[in-house]
């Protein structure tokens, strides 16, 4: 199980402290690496995660624990889209603004997805700009 933090559970952070940790000590999850990963994790490293939150969420439900406990380490959404909102220009306006904003450490975001997937069918047909 992946550790909580204080204050309770953020989606995605307890995978990204456990990820860090084996990084830092390899050995901890019987790992014997052959280069330096913590360096390579500190110099290189960038986490990212999915979601469909609203990007009014995105501060109180993970930035504010991300940036944090993550100091030094960006993160990137791969895939954002928020299909229950409405006002989907206001959602993605405020996504950039977050992203622009240098107090936090989200470097960016993907939009998904462009167009709807018809073929999947399902809950997938929520998604797509155009479709």
């Amino acid at each position: 199980a992946c550790r909580k933090l204080d204050g309770g559970m953020k989606p995605a952070i307890g995978q990204m402290l456990e990820l860090r940790q084996a990084m830092q000590d390899p050995s901890a999850v019987g790992y014997k690496p052959k280069h330096d990963l913590w360096k390579a994790y500190q110099q290189r490293f960038e986490n990212s995660f999915n979601t469909a939150n609203p990007a009014l969420d995105m501060r109180p439900l993970f930035l504010d624990a991300y940036d944090e406990h993550f100091q030094g380490t960006p993160v990137f959404v791969g895939e954002y889209h928020s299909p229950s909102k409405d006002d989907q220009q206001f959602d993605l306006q405020t996504m950039m603004d977050i992203a622009k904003d240098r107090k936090t450490l989200l470097s960016g975001f993907s939009f998904f997805e462009f167009q709807v997937r018809y073929d999947k069918g399902g809950s997938e047909l929520m998604f797509g700009m155009f479709g």
